[in-house]
């Protein structure tokens, strides 16, 4: 019995090891496409994210072929979120969100589906509210102030949990979190996987012990030095006075105590 038993578990540490290879083959160009991105901002990033839409929703689709999704619909909703979030704001998102509905409701009664409308309706809604709703904040967030750092970090997160319960969940994983939905997701995989989020993007966020006043366009007016990594800085509209969020960001555990951080009130000369 035991030598018809290793073959098998051969093979599955093979399938393993490419599987590994091909993450790593398609993470390398997608974390190339999204700095890029990211650096430009503006119109580059939202026609790249539109066009990341695009290919999610056109998967999501095809996974769904069977509720036989409004394509046409889902394309031009993708295209009016992202579109309403790098010309306007949240509110113009929030009409193009309720817009949607009855282009929906009009392109679903102009196509030959006649049986099973309303999954057909769901399945539709599911996908530009699901992808949709995530690009156009994506976007929204973009146009901040310091919003290109902000959408970096959300990457950094996604990935660094994403690679953690991966290679986590291989490593230690025994308990099935989902064996229906994805048999290979474990709770030991998840827990990792927060982990790992968290601590990258709690060391990646506070290591410039600085705050800069930096003018629309990227002049640094000035800079005033902390004692611990900033998370946050705010001036009052008088800009008498810096609000500082600090937190030492050489020692993680700091998390699990409940002192995470330091509020400083600073107040500013007429020079800086």
């Amino acid at each position: 019995m035991a030598s018809r038993r290793e073959p098998p578990r051969r093979r599955r540490r093979r399938s393993g090891g490419s599987d590994l290879g091909s993450r790593i083959l398609v993470a390398i160009p997608a974390i190339a496409f999204a700095i890029t991105i990211i650096y430009f901002g503006g119109a580059t990033f939202a026609l790249g994210a539109l066009a990341l839409g695009l290919v999610c929703i056109h998967e999501l689709f095809t996974m769904l072929e069977k509720m036989r999704p409004v394509r046409l619909a889902g394309f031009l909703g993708i295209s009016g979120l992202v579109a309403a979030a790098a010309l306007g704001d949240d509110a113009s998102v929030l009409l193009a969100l309720v817009a949607f509905l009855p282009v929906l409701f009009l392109l679903t009664l102009a196509s030959p589906i006649r049986e099973r409308i309303s999954l057909s309706l769901a399945a539709t809604v599911l996908g530009v509210y699901w992808i949709g709703l995530a690009l156009a904040n994506a976007v929204l967030l973009r146009g901040l102030d310091h919003g290109g750092a902000l959408v970096f970090m959300v990457l950094l997160g996604t990935f660094a949990g994403d690679t953690g319960a991966y290679l986590g969940g291989r490593a230690f994983g025994t308990r099935r979190l989902a064996p229906r939905v994805s048999p290979n997701k474990t709770w030991e995989g998840l827990g990792i996987g927060m982990l790992v989020c968290i601590g990258a993007v709690w060391y990646a966020s506070v290591p410039a012990q600085h705050c800069r006043l930096v003018r629309e366009g990227g002049e640094v007016l000035a800079t005033v030095t902390l004692p611990d990594g900033a998370f946050d800085c705010a001036i009052t509209d008088d800009q008498q006075t810096l609000y500082a969020v600090t937190a030492d960001y050489t020692d993680p555990q700091a998390m699990f105590t409940g002192k995470t951080g330091r509020l400083f009130e600073i107040p500013l000369s007429s020079g800086q």
